[in-house]
């Protein structure tokens, strides 16, 4: 069985980027300036009732929120589940996607 992760880098216009296997991580946005990764992972292990692996909201290198994030699970059915749960809820005040 393969691992997968998320790898964090730095680009030179100081956007964090991540890759993540693809087939088990959804990528989420217009996230709340206040949201962390921690928070997103609460909500999302919360709302679906399913382990996270891992979750991951961008900043840039002064430590400010991009609005966006990336969640990896465990199986393609978890992000299936994720996708139908949580695309257009409210998450503190604003829609994600």
């Amino acid at each position: 069985m393969k691992q997968s992760s998320i790898h964090e880098a730095s680009t030179a216009n100081d956007l964090v980027v991540f890759q993540t296997n693809s087939n088990r991580s959804i990528f989420v946005r217009d996230l709340p300036f206040a949201c962390t990764s921690q928070v997103l992972r609460d909500y999302c292990a919360e709302r679906l009732k399913v382990p996270i692996l891992k979750a991951l909201v961008c900043e840039n290198r002064k430590g400010r929120n991009l609005q966006f994030g990336c969640v990896l699970f465990e199986t393609e059915d978890h992000v299936h589940l994720a996708i139908d749960v949580l695309n257009n809820t409210c998450f503190q005040g604003r829609d994600i996607r």
